[in-house]
């Protein structure tokens, strides 16, 4: 529009050298130089508004190229965490088994532990009643010894 403005710049007056804009020169133009300049500024316009188009269809289409490529990038940054999240997921179970394994293996091993000190608790036991046994019959010996000493005593006396 601006280059249609310069080609159609008019030059009034005595051998002018001023440049006058178009508007003011519309009224000494003849039919056939109006129509032309309505034709070159319809053109101008429709190239102006063609090369607007293709500019923004181009910007249009980069800015489609880069939400395309953000969103694949976004997709994939989520693909990974999502992959880390699950292994981080598998290695925690992986973990909680492996302890719940080791829990169940000491726990075993008290139970043994446990069981094989009752045992010694019940042998103990048993060892002190069989000692308690044996004294009461050591003090019945001594007592049937005694009094047998003392029947023998009152014999003879």
């Amino acid at each position: 529009s601006m280059q249609v403005s310069k080609y159609a710049s008019c030059h009034v007056g005595e051998g002018g050298t001023e440049p006058y804009e178009v508007s003011s020169c519309l009224r000494f133009m003849t039919d056939f130089a109006l129509n032309l300049y309505h034709q070159m500024l319809l053109y101008a316009n429709d190239v102006c508004n063609r090369l607007t188009n293709e500019m923004m269809e181009q910007q249009k289409e980069e800015t489609t190229l880069m939400l395309i490529k953000a969103s694949s990038a976004f997709v994939d940054l989520t693909r990974q965490q999502q992959m880390e999240a699950d292994l981080a997921q598998q290695d925690l179970l992986e973990a909680i088994s492996r302890n719940k394994v080791h829990l169940e293996e000491h726990q075993q091993q008290w139970e043994e532990v446990n069981q094989a000190r009752q045992m010694e608790l019940a042998r103990a036991q048993e060892a002190r009643e069989r000692a308690a046994e044996a004294r009461e019959r050591e003090v019945e010996a001594r007592e049937k010894a005694a009094l047998l000493a003392m029947q023998e005593i009152v014999e003879t006396n």
